[in-house]
């Protein structure tokens, strides 16, 4: 049994042994990892019958797009490797999520030491399995209006990819505020009044963040100016700023008047994926 006294936390890696033990991988000597994300407080509850865990892998570099949880199906997080010093990218996405038996996990499954997953990159696994379920979704009329130049060579999404990609390991979100149209379909005319911000790190690499989240800014004013107009001619959806904003300046009434908006971005009508902010991701 594990117990109050065991050493398993959501993050942890079984190693690769045990991982083939319980069949959760084919073979060893592969990039195939798995990590732990059932809570830190029902890992030690024998009344759990299971234990999740998401089966992913070793990626050669970091995909901007997908830290800080701001992809809801796909996660990539650092892991720091205690044997080479060395910090190791991940890649973990929600169709490969699967349960391990809690009596069988108990008595086969052995914590990974030769990886340690520091607190920030935890924080984003906890605020990325919350998205999946939590997500709020912008009015369907916005949504039709934000991607209504999209051809088939063209599309809103992508080209924000495009613009994230790059630097995006720095960015903790990208929030829109929709001001008295948050929830609301409105008429032919009367354009969405739309404000962003880009939201960077404070505290980790701070000048490089700032940087990286000012030039986002720019390139996203740029495209969403070039497709909607702006001032008196916007149509559609009228920009109002777009701006860089550290971690530490949103406040607590910022999160409850924005949306976090996802670079996967669906509609109300499309059960994929969506939008979320966690208000209180726990630390």
């Amino acid at each position: 049994m594990l117990g109050r006294s065991t050493e398993w936390r959501q993050g942890h890696l079984l190693t690769d042994e045990s991982a083939l033990a319980l069949k959760l991988v084919p073979v060893l000597g592969t990039i195939t990892k798995v990590i732990v994300i059932t809570h830190d407080c029902d890992i030690p509850n024998d009344k759990e019958p299971y234990i999740e865990v998401i089966i992913g892998n070793i990626v050669e570099k970091l995909d901007g797009n997908f830290c800080n949880a701001k992809n809801p199906r796909k996660l990539h997080i650092t892991f720091s490797n205690n044997t080479s010093g060395l910090d190791e990218p991940f890649c973990f996405e929600h169709n490969q999520k699967t349960i391990v038996a809690y009596q069988d996990f108990s008595k086969l499954a052995v914590i990974d030491k030769d990886y340690n997953l520091p607190k920030e990159q935890k924080s984003a696994l906890k605020q990325w399995l919350a998205a999946r379920y939590g997500r709020p979704a912008f009015p369907d009329e916005f949504e039709k209006r934000i991607r209504k130049h999209n051809t088939k060579k063209f599309s809103f999404e992508k080209e924000v990819y495009k613009i994230v990609r790059p630097k995006g390991e720095h960015v903790v979100g990208i929030f829109f505020d929709l001001h008295n149209s948050r929830s609301e379909d409105l008429p032919e005319g009367d354009p969405y009044e739309l404000s962003i911000h880009v939201i960077y790190d404070s505290e980790i690499g701070a000048g490089a963040a700032r940087e990286a989240a000012e030039q986002i800014a720019e390139e996203m004013k740029a495209l969403i100016c070039s497709l909607f107009g702006e001032g008196q001619a916007a149509m559609d959806i009228d920009l109002q700023y777009c701006d860089a904003m550290s971690d530490t300046s949103l406040t607590l009434a910022d999160i409850r008047r924005l949306d976090q908006w996802r670079v996967e971005y669906i509609s109300l009508q499309d059960d994929s994926a969506g939008d979320f902010l966690a208000p209180a991701a726990p630390l």
